[in-house]
């Protein structure tokens, strides 16, 4: 759980930086963290909902090993599997993390009313996984196609 909540601060940082805002302080327990800035909006406070942190950092590796693999004339295939497989673990991790932060504490969703939210939520949830899933099959047809 607190490598979660470490992607959820990190996530709320990230949004915040996206915004022009400055992060003071992100604090991580076993069971709860916090970040500091001086900015918040629902974008921000929603983003660790729908933008899966570790999963946008696993395809940033696998993109750059397949590239490294690509341009030294190397077979990728299990390399793509293994990521696949990862990337499958990693949104089951996610939606199930999500689910339950949102049960159990759901002030990031209060905070703009949670009809709001959700439909915001649900709506770049469904955009990002599909986005994710897409890169992560089609990773070396796409490396190929523009490197190559």
């Amino acid at each position: 759980m607190p490598l979660y909540i470490l992607g959820h601060e990190l996530t709320h940082a990230a949004g915040v930086l996206v915004f022009s805002g400055k992060v003071y302080k992100i604090s991580v327990h076993k069971e709860f963290g916090y970040t500091e800035t001086d900015t918040n909006n629902l974008a921000i406070r929603m983003a660790p909902y729908f933008f899966p942190l570790w999963i946008f950092i696993l395809l940033a590796v696998q993109y750059s090993v397949l590239i490294y693999y690509y341009t030294n004339r190397l077979a990728p295939e299990n390399f793509c599997r293994l990521c696949f497989g990862i990337s499958g673990f990693l949104h089951a991790h996610f939606f199930y993390f999500t689910v339950m932060l949102l049960a159990r504490n759901p002030e990031d969703t209060h905070a703009s009313g949670i009809a709001l939210s959700f439909v915001f939520l649900l709506n770049l949830l469904l955009l990002f996984t599909a986005l994710f899933l897409f890169l992560s099959v089609n990773a070396s047809a796409l490396i190929k196609r523009f490197m190559l």
